[in-house]
Formats: structure tokens, C-alpha cells, sequence
């Protein structure tokens, strides 16, 4: 989620409700797995449910993991070159993740579409410029992009629904 939304959450870094949002979700797994929560967070599954539901009822994480999942799995991957510059961009809205590739002597191309991506300021849609030598190691280094998140998504949902 970090990625997507460009906030080093992971350091503690960001939005107070995506954090929030985190850390209650995280306890709520420790509890299924009889494990210690998290700090400032409720040893009853009943309060952590309620305020995840509260804060997602607001900021709609769910839905934007859950569109992060489809961009993910419905990728074209085949339309990637084999190494170079890649401009991940993923649209919350359309569930839609669109990867360009770009030689490595096309790297004026590359930040002169990434620029202008940025430029628009769009809540909705988050890009990232990489440097990779294949799609492989692309994934590789943005597991993140790549990863399968379903089963969170699915957990949480399966609590506040």
C-alpha cells in the first residue's frame, strides 16, 4: 500500500488512518494467531472489527487493496520489454494497472511520461519509475506490485462483513 500511495507507512511515515487502518489489522491477525497485539490497540476483536469498519467505511482501503489486486492479476505482461525502464501505473477507479517498457537509451521518454503522470495530480492513479534489468527482477524488486494480496483482503473482509 506504501507504494501505491507514495507514504512510507512501514516507517511509520503517512496518512493517520491508513496507519490506523494497519496496525488494527494487524492485531486482529495476532489475535487469530493467539498472539500479543499491537500497541494502543484493544485486546477485543469486537472493538478492533468496529473501528477498522469505521475507518474503512471513510477511506475505502479495502477497495483500494482490492483494485490493487485486480490491476495486479490482470496485467499484461506480455506487452513488457525485456529490460530497461518501467512505468508502473495503477488506476484505482478502473481496477487498472499499465505497465510501459523503455529502452535503456529511452530514459529522456521515460521521465518525460512519468513527469507528466505526476503532474496531473490525480488521486486515483499512482505511478512509479524503475530501472530493471527484466520483468523478473522488476518483480523482484516491487514485490509489491506484483504480490497476491487476496488473502488479506479476503480475511478483512470476511471480519467486517
Amino acid at each position: 500500500m506504501g507504494i501505491y500511495i507514495k507514504q512510507a507507512l512501514k516507517a511509520g511515515e503517512g496518512d493517520e488512518h491508513i496507519k490506523r487502518f494497519f496496525v488494527l489489522a494487524s492485531s486482529l491477525l495476532a489475535l487469530r494467531e493467539n498472539l500479543p497485539v499491537a500497541e494502543n490497540t484493544s485486546n477485543n476483536k469486537a472493538d478492533l472489527v468496529n473501528e477498522i469498519k469505521s475507518i474503512d467505511s471513510v477511506h475505502h482501503i479495502l477497495a483500494r487493496l482490492d483494485a490493487i489486486r485486480f490491476a495486479i492479476e490482470n496485467g499484461d505482461m506480455r506487452k513488457i520489454g525485456k529490460g530497461g525502464y518501467f512505468l508502473l501505473k495503477l488506476n484505482y477507479e478502473t481496477n487498472e494497472l499499465k505497465i510501459n517498457s523503455y529502452k535503456p537509451s529511452e530514459v529522456d521518454d521515460a521521465n518525460k511520461d512519468y513527469t507528466t503522470i505526476e503532474s496531473l495530480k490525480n488521486p486515483v492513479v499512482d505511478a512509479v519509475l524503475v530501472r530493471a534489468e527484466s520483468v523478473s527482477t522488476l518483480k523482484s524488486a516491487y514485490p509489491n506490485y506484483f504480490g497476491d494480496i487476496s488473502e488479506f483482503i479476503n480475511i478483512m473482509r470476511t471480519y467486517i462483513e
